[in-house]
């Protein structure tokens, strides 16, 4: 097939293809482009007209091709061009709020350390408690292990094993210790108030309240007369009351002198420990056991002496081969 021939005049120049443009569909407004002269007369006239963000993303879309295309992907500047635009606020104008913001934040991350360190604290105070109780346990182990070594097989001997104060730790001890003197000493003070208050009230109904403004020097004679008796009688009852409290203890320590005297002035012994049960019941068995035997046969209480011991016997009777 002859392949058509295309003459080209080398006279007329040739049209750049950048200067060629697509014929606009619509009527976009002009882009201000212009050369000096034309710069110079518009500055001299008016101001220059100034195109939007929308009228420019339009403008690209038409430079682009994109009124050709239908249903074009936007692009991240149509995107960007679409989103309202935030208003940047000067931080000199709201320096209070953002200050405030800043020492709430601040605050805010304080309390969080101080939080994570008191959980710190708390973890390893545990940990260490822990640590105690595990070495304490160990050592207790060991403790009964070189005991059940050392103690003869016998069974019927008992190791006793002494054991805390509830089997507390030192720190729960102490701990313990001070709520029972802070209670003691709550329970004191209550005490001491009480008898004020009772002492207070018991001198009240001892000695009304007087007014000595409205007396006269007669009346005034008769209330210091009428005190003076009170005091006397006052003054006489308390030292019955002495003389019957000396003469209580002084029969209590006779008393006690007797009681002295009539028992006895010897050490306690040492308590041993209850045995459990089931080994007094054995040990019962076996006592009637031999009590069984002791019964059969009598000789068993005998002691038994050894031939040495008669031979020094009867050395000791003679001296120097004289019978003493």
């Amino acid at each position: 097939m002859p392949v058509p021939s295309i003459e080209v005049d080398s006279d007329v120049d040739e049209i750049p293809a950048s200067k060629i443009r697509p014929k606009p569909l619509i009527n976009m407004p002009v882009i201000g482009i212009s050369s000096d002269e034309s710069e110079e007369s518009d500055s001299e006239s008016e101001v220059e007209d100034v195109m939007t963000a929308e009228e420019e993303a339009a403008a690209r879309r038409y430079l682009s091709g994109g009124a050709e295309v239908e249903q074009r992907r936007p692009s991240s500047l149509d995107v960007y061009l679409s989103q309202p635009q935030q208003k940047t606020e000067s931080m000199i104008i709201n320096r209070r709020l953002s200050m405030r913001e800043e020492q709430e934040q601040i605050a805010k991350m304080n309390a969080d350390e101080m939080e994570r360190n008191e959980e710190e604290e708390r973890r390893k105070k545990l940990e260490k408690e822990r640590e105690a109780v595990r070495k304490e346990r160990e050592s207790k182990a060991a403790v009964k292990g070189s005991s059940d070594i050392a103690q003869s097989p016998s069974p019927r001997r008992i190791a006793y094993h002494k054991r805390g104060f509830g089997g507390l730790s030192r720190e729960r001890r102490k701990k313990l210790k001070e709520i029972i003197m802070r209670k003691a000493k709550e329970e004191l003070r209550a005490e001491t108030m009480k008898e004020m208050q009772k002492r207070e009230n018991h001198l009240k109904s001892v000695l009304p309240p007087f007014n000595i403004d409205s007396l006269n020097e007669k009346q005034l004679h008769e209330l210091l007369k009428s005190w003076h008796k009170q005091a006397k009688e006052l003054e006489e009852q308390r030292i019955d009351l002495e003389e019957r409290i000396r003469r209580q203890d002084e029969e209590i320590s006779e008393l006690t002198m007797k009681l002295v005297d009539i028992k006895g002035k010897y050490h306690m012994p040492i308590l041993r420990k209850v045995p459990k049960r089931e080994n007094i019941v054995a040990r019962l068995e076996r006592l009637r056991e031999l009590n069984a035997m002791h019964v059969i046969k009598p000789a068993v209480s005998l002691k038994s002496v050894s031939k040495s011991m008669e031979v020094g016997a009867a050395k000791s009777e003679l001296v120097n081969g004289i019978r003493e």
